[in-house]
This record gives C-alpha cells, sequence and structure tokens, in this order.
C-alpha cells in the first residue's frame, strides 16, 4: 500500500490505555475475501440508542493503526453526533491477510469496510474521512464497488492532504519510493471517481506538507465534479488531523460536517 504498515498496536503508551478503557468501542472483524483473504480489525463507536445522526468512517494513512487513529476523529464524532468506524488495513494492526499489503489489497479492504459502515449505517447518512494515502484507498475502493454495480453514496467526504496522482507524489520525493507504487490501472479509477462523482467534498492541506505537497491537495479539488470546498491551513505538518494542537480546524470540520448534515 503505502510506505510502513504499523502491525504493532500502539497500546502501552498510558493515553491511549486511558482511551480504549474511557470510550469501550466494539471491536470487530471484518472480512475481505479478494486478493486473497483478509482478516480486518476495526473499532465501532455507538452512539447512545435513537440518537445517532449517521456513520463516520475513517481511511487512516501510513504509520498508524486503530489503537493511535480512532483518537484523532473520536472527538468530531462525537461532537456531531455520529456513529464512528475506524478499521486497519491487511498487515496494519491486528489486520491479518494471506497476501502481502499492496495498494490492491489496501483498496479492496477498503471496499469491504464501507459495505461494513453501509450496513452500520442503514439509512443514516454516511460520511467518509480519508488522510494523505488513505483518499486514494477510499476513492479507488468507491470506484471499485461502482464496477461491481454497488452503489454506496457517502453524504460528504473529508479528503485530507491526499492525493490523484501517485506519480506526482514519486516526483515530488524526486525517486521513486517502491511502497507508494500502484498500478496505473488503479490511478485511474481514483481520477475516473474523483471526475464523475457527484458528493461533495471538502479538501484540506496545510500549505507545507512536507510529505504530500499542497499543490497535489488542489489539483484534487480541480478535478472533482462534485461540489468542492478547498482550504488550505498555514503549517508543516502532514495531516491536519493528525496535528493535535489545531484545534481551529477542528473546530472548523465540525462545522463542516453539520452543514452535510442538514
Amino acid at each position: 500500500m503505502a510506505a510502513f504498515p504499523t502491525d504493532v498496536m500502539d497500546l502501552t503508551h498510558d493515553s491511549y490505555i486511558e482511551f480504549k478503557n474511557r470510550t469501550q468501542p466494539k471491536e470487530l472483524i471484518i472480512p475481505s475475501y479478494t486478493h486473497g483473504f483478509a482478516l480486518l480489525h476495526a473499532w465501532y463507536f455507538e452512539q447512545p440508542k435513537g440518537k445517532s445522526r449517521g456513520l463516520l468512517v475513517y481511511f487512516h494513512g501510513n504509520g498508524l493503526n486503530v489503537s493511535n487513529a480512532a483518537p484523532e476523529l473520536y472527538p468530531v464524532a462525537q461532537e456531531t453526533g455520529l456513529d464512528y468506524l475506524v478499521f486497519d488495513y491487511r498487515g496494519y494492526g491486528h489486520s491479518v491477510s494471506t497476501e502481502k499489503t499492496t495498494f490492491d489489497g489496501a483498496t479492496q479492504d477498503g471496499a469491504a469496510a464501507l459495505l461494513k459502515a453501509k450496513e452500520l449505517a442503514g439509512d443514516k447518512p454516511l460520511i467518509v474521512y480519508a488522510a494523505s494515502v488513505g483518499g486514494g484507498t477510499a476513492l479507488t475502493a468507491l470506484e471499485s464497488l461502482k464496477a461491481r454495480g454497488i452503489q454506496i453514496q457517502p453524504q460528504f467526504i473529508v479528503l485530507d492532504s491526499t492525493f490523484l496522482s501517485f506519480e506526482s507524489v514519486v516526483l515530488s520525493f524526486g525517486s521513486t519510493p517502491a511502497p507508494l507504487l500502484c498500478s496505473i490501472h488503479d490511478q485511474e479509477k481514483m481520477q475516473l471517481f474523483a471526475k464523475k462523482t457527484s458528493i461533495p467534498a471538502l479538501i484540506v492541506t496545510y500549505d507545507n506538507d512536507p510529505i504530500i505537497s499542497s499543490f497535489l491537495s488542489s489539483e484534487t479539488a480541480v478535478h472533482w465534479a462534485g461540489k468542492t470546498h478547498f482550504v488550505t491551513f498555514p503549517g508543516e505538518e502532514h495531516t491536519l488531523i493528525h496535528d493535535e494542537g489545531n484545534t481551529e480546524y477542528r473546530k472548523f470540520l465540525r462545522h463542516e460536517i453539520l452543514n452535510a448534515l442538514r
């Protein structure tokens, strides 16, 4: 998939232990049947019965798994009244597979997670948050489902520091980081989805992102066929949601999600 699958659950740090003990997520296993067979580990946080306004599913980026990714969007889900699903691709956390972690496999894992998210959401709105390479995974998964005749229509998508072209990412690195490579077919899928979708999207980036340049995020906004809101924040981090100190962004994100739910 992308750089470094994190297969060790980060439950040694006091803050993550406290988070899990306090929030008591349901632990789910989601089967993923293509590109070998995978069992995806997920945490699911439910609103009190009758209080849910929809479901938020998180496609996290590299170097994370559910143990350290879940806390990033949990406050936003709570404050907007959304159930919350965060899952790991094969090779990450406790997710296991008969095959190595590849972008193809991660895409199909994303498709399996979207099907589960839709099942959990029922007739309530589904909102997708995708960060870094998770953006490409989410868009390719949606296009793959569409090709199989399965229409999943999120009410809103947030793309945080992501891109539509792996070639452009390689050029921005000035070399070819092998783990970032995917097939041209996969790249075409994410671009095709962006150019044909009617789903409204919030596209955000830091102006000095050291990993995925803000220009690549702006390209995504240019090609997105649905209604878009592209916002650049001052900063030098990679992904806004991973920056715990950016309370301004979290307030802005809550506002955008609540608007989408109206």
